[in-house]
């Protein structure tokens, strides 16, 4: 009554209603029943403080549990992107000198083309297109300036003429203005195959600089995208081919979709043309996938290069650890474990990082190992990341690319010849080099660039490219030694023997008495091809040709101009002397007939008698085209006071 409050009936104590225990009226606190002893009320503060500085800790804890996913998340993005700007720059140069070659094979088609000889020009494409797989080419043809195909590697003989005139490679070289560079057209469809082609054409011009034909390759897209699709098989992630303009050239998946198509004007290498590389993310229209993507345009031509790798198959893994980790600290909250399971959960996402990068890493060296090139990559500070067997093999290295990894570049140059250890000298600029090399020990032609890996002005390294052009410097010099040579004769062609008298008058233009020019034509040699036929005509050439060697000295140098026309530069001698000289000439021929085997003609006693008229001007003061005209008004001459003699410019 005294304290207006319950009693309990077992203790006849007052009840404390807020706690429902019974009050030790001494001390008026509740009283705790399993020890009969009063509660002290800084306990429940105690309790209290210790649930609520738990409650901070998991806050503290899922806050820093909440940033580090972010940063893993980001980590994991700026690696595909590094990544992706790492492959995409090792297909860029690869793309690039598959573009150089066949840039360098349209122009050399184009020269021999002058020449008018479709069999030589058959012969000297078979040689060029040996170093392209099989179906990468689909066609060579050629027009005129009024786009009638001339010549084409796929038309059956005896076929009508086709025009091209109305396809946009002819209309590119028909309205700009003519320039001896490379067009790359955008995709067409075959209409007769369905197959998509890029047309790589040149234009061939005349003396007048104005257009007379148009040499052009057609180049599968299904087999550019065929080859991309060897690298990344998987459709989430996507190489493509484009042009300055932003449109598709070819896609190694979805190839018939992107076809015809231009990818977004917001893309950054449409937006920065001045820019050679970069990175984005972006969905793609063409299947829906959004990527990360690393674009690199293709030096020397209109290109870019993109390579995107798909981000859900990026974040996959990562998004699923990501999962997992929320539930085991959930589980570790709920256990009043966090300590330990934060312990364990980062030590999984170590794991699982670094399992993630040696896939990457796997995946690199499989590429690299496919890569044709030999290749090095050294950290910054100058160490060895990565190797391939092909540069051990270049560079004549006992040691395999995992005995090399982690040694240092000045290592490295010790286990290297003096001569190839000149090659790796690091460069004093900080930009990408490159040099051809010889490697006297084993006679080979290498191509060795050297690239800078820099990111945001920092410098994380070098990248060592080794390609070997023995090759193609042997493919160059037979092509060249077959521009320069006349096939029937063996002489020096036209524009061999003019590049001569030009370096001799150049050489010789500051003395006296610097040799003549001797002009000679073959009597009425239409007469032997319609009497004994064309075969006889080859042999009574090739027996002239024979005559003239013999008749001239060391330093002489003969040519044939074309048909029965040939020229001789007679250095280091006076007029007379060249005068005397084509005498012994005409004279040799004169008296020697030309021998023919009875297969070729029926030729009474087996030898055709021809003879030969010769015009003769010295170079005194006189250019190359000077001396040329002078020499053949010198041979009408002969010709026309009764051929077989020779006739001195007056």
């Amino acid at each position: 009554q005294s304290t207006n409050r319950p009693i309990d009936q077992s203790t006849n104590r007052p009840i404390d209603q807020s706690t429902n225990r019974p009050i030790d009226q001494s001390t008026n606190r509740p009283i705790d029943q399993s020890t009969n002893r009063p509660i002290d009320q800084s306990t429940n503060r105690l309790f209290i403080g210790v649930w609520v500085a738990l409650l901070i800790l998991i806050g503290v804890y899922w806050w820093q549990l909440y940033v580090s996913h972010q940063h893993a998340i980001a980590d994991t993005q700026e690696q595909a992107r590094l990544r992706a700007s790492q492959t995409a720059q090792a297909l860029a140069y690869q793309s690039e000198s598959m573009f150089r070659k066949l840039n360098f094979v349209v122009q050399h088609l184009g020269e021999h083309w002058r020449s008018r000889n479709p069999a030589e020009l058959r012969h000297v494409m078979a040689i060029a297109l040996e170093s392209f797989p099989q179906g990468a080419i689909l066609e060579v043809l050629i027009a005129d300036a009024h786009g009638q195909v001339v010549f084409s590697s796929q038309q059956p003989p005896g076929q009508a003429p086709q025009s091209v005139a109305r396809r946009d490679f002819f209309q590119a070289h028909k309205a700009a203005a003519p320039a001896p560079r490379l067009h790359i057209s955008r995709p067409e469809q075959s209409a007769a195959s369905g197959q998509w082609t890029l047309e790589l054409s040149r234009p061939i011009l005349n003396d007048t600089g104005t257009l007379a034909y148009v040499v052009a390759v057609a180049v599968s897209v299904e087999h550019l995208s065929e080859a991309f699709q060897q690298v990344f098989t998987d459709p989430q992630d996507v190489v493509t081919l484009l042009d300055d303009a932003g449109y598709y050239l070819t896609r190694s998946h979805h190839l018939v979709q992107a076809m015809g198509q231009r990818v977004p004007g917001e893309r950054d290498f449409l937006r920065f043309p001045d820019q050679s590389s970069g990175n984005y993310e972006a969905r793609a229209a063409v299947d829906g996938i959004t990527r990360y993507y690393a674009w690199q345009r293709i030096p020397g031509f209109p290109l870019v290069l993109s390579l995107g790798l798909g981000r859900d198959k990026v974040m996959a893994p990562l998004q699923r650890n990501l999962r997992l980790s929320q539930l085991q600290n959930t589980v570790a909250t709920i256990l009043l474990l966090l300590a330990a399971w934060q312990m364990t959960r980062l030590a999984l996402e170590r794991i699982q990082q670094r399992h993630r990068l040696e896939v990457q890493h796997l995946r690199l060296v499989t590429l690299m190992d496919l890569f044709q090139d030999g290749v090095l990559l050294e950290d910054a500070s100058g160490h060895v990341v990565m190797a391939n067997a092909e540069l051990c093999q270049l560079l004549n290295l006992s040691a395999s690319p995992a005995q090399l990894q982690g040694i240092h570049h000045h290592r490295l140059l010790q286990c290297l010849s003096p001569q190839r250890a000149t090659w790796l000298t690091l460069p004093q600029q900080q930009q990408r080099q490159s040099l051809e090399v010889t490697d006297d020990a084993l006679g080979r032609h290498l191509w060795l660039r050297w690239l800078p890996i820099v990111r945001a002005g920092e410098a994380l390294g070098q990248i060592w490219l080794l390609n070997d052009m023995t090759e193609r410097k042997l493919k160059e010099q037979e092509l060249a030694t077959l521009a320069s040579t006349d096939v029937l004769t063996g002489l020096p062609n036209r524009r061999s023997f003019l590049s001569m008298l030009e370096q001799h008058l150049a050489a010789s233009a500051s003395t006296t008495g610097s040799g003549a020019v001797l002009a000679l034509d073959v009597d009425h040699f239409k007469q032997v091809n319609d009497r004994w036929g064309h075969p006889a005509g080859d042999l009574v050439l090739q027996h002239v040709t024979q005559l003239i060697r013999q008749s001239l000295r060391a330093s002489d140098y003969p040519g044939r101009l074309g048909g029965e026309e040939f020229s001789v530069l007679v250095r280091h001698a006076t007029v007379q002397e060249a005068v005397h000289l084509a005498e012994r000439i005409r004279q040799t021929i004169a008296d020697t007939p030309t021998p023919v085997g009875p297969n070729v003609a029926q030729v009474p006693g087996g030898h055709i008698p021809v003879t030969i008229s010769i015009g003769v001007v010295g170079l005194a003061g006189k250019d190359s085209r000077t001396a040329l005209a002078q020499a053949d008004k010198a041979l009408y001459e002969a010709k026309a006071t009764g051929r077989n003699r020779v006739c001195l410019f007056q």
